[in-house]
C-alpha cells in the first residue's frame, strides 16, 4: 500500500471509530463523558469526514480509494445523525407523558 492511499484509509478510519461514539454508547463508567461530549462535538466530526472524503477521492487509488470513500461516507453519517435526530427528540421531550 503506498503512504497515500494509507493515508487515506488512516484518516477515513479515524473519523469512522471518532463516529461511531455518537451513535454507540460508551462500553465502560470512564468512557461515557466522551460519549457524552461526542454528540456536542458532532459538527466539527462532520467537517473532518468530509475533509477525509475529499482526501481519500483525491489520494487514493484502487480498492484503497473505494475503502477509504465508504469509511469516509459512514463516517459523515455517524457524525450527522445527532443533527438529524434533535428535532424528533425535542419534539417526543415536549409531549405529555399518557397516564
Amino acid at each position: 500500500m503506498t503512504p497515500r492511499n494509507a493515508a487515506a484509509v488512516g484518516f477515513a478510519g479515524l473519523t469512522f471509530a471518532l463516529a461511531m461514539w455518537t451513535v454507540v454508547p460508551a462500553p465502560n463508567l470512564p468512557l461515557l463523558v466522551l460519549a457524552v461530549a461526542a454528540p456536542e462535538l458532532a459538527p466539527y466530526g462532520l467537517g473532518a469526514a468530509l475533509i477525509a472524503l475529499l482526501l481519500a477521492r483525491r489520494a487514493a487509488r484502487g480498492r484503497a480509494r473505494s475503502g477509504a470513500v465508504t469509511l469516509a461516507a459512514l463516517a459523515g453519517a455517524g457524525f450527522a445523525w445527532p443533527q438529524v435526530a434533535a428535532p424528533f427528540a425535542s419534539a417526543g421531550a415536549s409531549r405529555p407523558i399518557a397516564a
